[in-house]
């Protein structure tokens, strides 16, 4: 294109005026052979994104093309140059802030020099140490911890205070230590009963099993009159003291037995123990084996005599597991 006409005036249609040219202005294009001028705005810089055309981007735009933290575009001048240290020294928490998603908490965790450092600022103690079988822990408190809850474990303690231990079950206590230091054992297997009524008038020459129909208590409700059974294997201590009204001085003999399921405990009274018929008290005391679901019961046998004597309410059959 010529830049003078045939008359000898100017064609300014080459040529961009530079009455478009504002401060702060530069030339460009965004299609073909059409120029024209594009303002700079304070803070941008020119360029152009993924898509569009050429244009004043701003900070957020350019840090996007770049490929980093929108966080970058609110960075003070101290702030990038302590971003200068990376790789040259260590990392501040508030810088680790600027290269990636980071709370408070965890800019200060990596801020840390050292493990140790880190334990401390996440609060933890030497037991952050140890070995995961080898666990000592010196003072302080435990609540709700269970020891041995998936296999058996064995507990060594040189000093124990509790106020009382169960099997975690249904939250009874099985032990109890009463703030004198006095110790119960609440649900421990044990019974004590004696009859309802006198059993009148005991047959002779046959073991005649004694009836307990009062309950006095009944730890675990092991006791079904007349018998006793054991709810674990394990040593009893058993006791029944057998008061017999019209005691007949002409028997041969009367014999109490403690019956178990190993064994027979019993003892044999002469009928002229006494000078003459009347009251009577006979007992038997002893610590009995018995295995779970072993039974005990009483009995009382008359050898000759007068078919006469009674079982007296007074009477009490009791026991419990001791070990």
């Amino acid at each position: 294109m010529l830049e003078h006409g045939s008359d000898g005036t100017h064609n300014l249609s080459a040529y961009v005026t530079k009455a478009l040219f504002d401060a702060n202005t530069i030339l460009y294009a965004t299609t073909d052979d059409t120029p024209v001028a594009l303002t700079v705005a304070a803070s941008r810089i020119v360029g152009r994104k993924s898509t569009g055309n050429i244009g004043a981007l701003t900070a957020a735009e350019i840090l996007t093309i770049l490929g980093l933290d929108s966080n970058l575009a609110d960075l003070t001048t101290t702030e990038v140059q302590q971003l200068e240290n990376i790789g040259t020294s260590v990392i501040s928490a508030a810088e680790w802030g600027y290269l990636a998603e980071c709370t408070a908490a965890g800019g200060a965790l990596l801020d840390d020099a050292a493990a140790s450092n880190q334990r401390t600022t996440l609060g933890l103690g030497t037991i952050a140490t140890q070995a995961a079988n080898n666990v000592d822990i010196d003072g302080g408190a435990i609540d709700g911890a269970i020891i041995g809850a998936n296999s058996a474990v064995a507990l060594t303690c040189t000093t124990f205070t509790s106020t009382g231990i169960d099997d975690n079950a249904d939250g009874a206590l099985a032990i109890v230590i009463s703030p004198d230091e006095e110790v119960t054992t609440p649900l421990q297997p044990s019974f004590s009963f004696k009859p309802a009524s006198d059993q009148t008038n005991i047959a002779i020459g046959t073991p005649v099993t004694v009836v307990w129909g009062t309950e006095v208590f009944d730890i675990g409700n092991n006791f079904a009159t007349p018998n006793f059974t054991a709810p674990v294997t394990g040593k009893y201590y058993l006791s029944v003291s057998l008061e017999l009204n019209e005691w007949d001085t002409g028997a041969s003999s009367y014999g109490v037995a403690l019956v178990t399921s190993n064994r027979t405990y019993q003892r044999v009274t002469a009928g002229n123990t006494i000078a003459n018929d009347g009251r009577i008290n006979i007992q038997i005391n002893c610590i009995a084996d018995m295995d779970a679901n072993d039974t005990t019961y009483v009995t009382i046998t008359q050898t000759a005599g007068t078919q006469q004597t009674d079982v007296d309410t007074d009477s009490v059959f009791t026991g419990i597991l001791i070990g």
